[in-house]
């Protein structure tokens, strides 16, 4: 078994899955490629192995060390050579010189890693290259694009080391990591990756078998009585990720604020009844000019600098929202306050039966989170199941909300929840 292979990037297209989903696919001209040369520990210092992809190319156009090193193997037209680390344990150990390496080592759902040259963007400034916000674009600003400060004058009077500026972008080595293989093509030596891979099209990529590929966490499915009836793979990127405190901190926080509501309201002038009629002439009575009686000034007039009903909600960034619900369903599933069952199907709308489930479930007297995936109504409006939410209206501590639906808050003010096993796919999938 190959370690990996040599290709060229054709470009991007799109596949349709079995179940109708959409997979935007990266395709691959991988191979065939040839064994140039073979390293062992006694000869070389370690084991790898070196590969060439075939292009069949002019003898020109390959400079003479190269011809003289693929002499050795009895090879031609061999341009692009790379070199793999072979590791203690793999079946790979049988590879030797002149062997060829063909794309149909690979299978569908497998785990690879993608390393290419990345697109050259010639000189950049520091908002395409480091996505500086820029300076104001209106209201007379001299200053949209241009870097700023970079340092003070009289001390350090110097530049800091790794300041962030224009210069010149891309045409870098970037590694791709844990592409899955959506089909191979053995006859036409094509590889179909899911995602998008460095480089433009026509450019050289080398296709590894994934260094750090991730285990998915697998999840017992539960029916209604707490009986296992299966299994479900869940997205290690969501289930999985990393418990960031401090990102659930501020969506608890966001969330709060958008529930907030500045409810204080005084009425000022314009609001108080009253005549607008000018109490007595402007001169001659010895009064004070005061021209309403619902000025600010008299019993019952308005009031200024009065508390006005206001909203507290401020933006909280997509990808900060997303983190955060990743970090509730990993923790949640991390501490065993998360359940997968088959699906909501409940005999009638009483609350006594949703009441005897959560029992079953182990989770009754507790704050219990459901969670379902919207369906199409008799009224054609989309809903979560009818006696599921009739069910839960009079249980206290339990709410039931759909899969597009969920928040952190939510996620962390229930002590469980429970979701429908099609509710964790789109869960899983939505959030990868």
């Amino acid at each position: 078994m190959s370690p990996g292979i040599l290709g060229k990037k054709i470009g991007m297209t799109q596949v349709f899955r079995a179940d109708g989903q959409v997979v935007p696919v990266t395709l691959l001209k991988a191979g065939p490629c040839v064994v140039t040369q073979r390293k062992t520990p006694a000869t070389d210092g370690y084991d790898a192995v070196q590969l060439g992809l075939l292009e069949f190319a002019k003898a020109s156009r390959i400079n003479k060390p190269k011809t003289g090193h693929l002499k050795k193997t009895s090879t031609e037209g061999v341009k692009f050579l790379r070199e793999f680390r072979l590791d203690e344990g793999l079946a790979n150990g049988d590879l030797k010189a002149g062997d060829r390496v063909l794309v149909d080592e690979f299978k569908p759902r497998d785990k690879v890693d993608v390393i290419g040259v990345s697109k050259g963007r010639g000189f950049a400034g520091f908002v395409k290259r480091h996505h500086f916000r820029g300076g104001d674009a209106s209201h007379g600003s001299m200053h949209h694009r241009a870097p700023g400060s970079i340092g003070a004058s009289s001390f350090p009077s110097r530049v800091f080391p790794g300041m962030r500026g224009a210069g010149h972008m891309g045409t870098d080595q970037v590694t791709v990591r844990n592409l899955e293989v959506v089909e191979v093509d053995a006859e036409d030596n094509v590889l179909m990756v899911k995602g998008a891979v460095p480089g433009p099209n026509g450019a050289y990529v080398l296709v590894r078998r994934a260094k750090r590929e991730t285990a998915m966490p697998s999840v017992d499915v539960f029916d209604l009585t707490n009986q296992v009836v299966g299994s479900l793979d869940l997205a290690d990127a969501v289930f999985g990720a990393e418990v960031n405190e401090a990102l659930l901190y501020e969506a608890v926080r966001h969330s709060q604020a958008v529930r907030r509501g500045g409810n204080a309201s005084t009425k000022t002038r314009h609001e108080v009844s009253g005549s607008g009629k000018k109490l007595w002439k402007q001169k001659g009575t010895g009064r004070a000019r005061v021209g309403s009686i619902r000025s600010p000034l008299w019993r019952h007039g308005g009031t200024v600098h009065g508390p006005q009903p206001r909203s507290y909600a401020y933006r909280l960034p997509r990808k900060m929202q997303l983190g955060a619900l990743r970090s509730a369903l990993s923790a949640k599933l991390r501490d065993g306050e998360l359940k997968v069952v088959r699906a909501f199907n409940l005999d009638d709308h009483r609350t006594k039966s949703l009441a005897n489930t959560l029992k079953a479930l182990e989770s009754n007297n507790k704050k219990t989170l459901l969670v379902d995936v919207m369906q199409q109504g008799a009224d054609g409006q989309a809903a979560t199941d009818r006696n599921l939410t009739l069910s839960s209206r009079n249980l206290e501590g339990v709410k039931v909300v759909p899969s597009r639906e969920v928040t952190v808050y939510d996620l962390l003010a229930h002590k469980y929840v429970v979701l429908s096993e099609a509710a964790a796919r789109k869960l899983s999938e939505g959030l990868a």
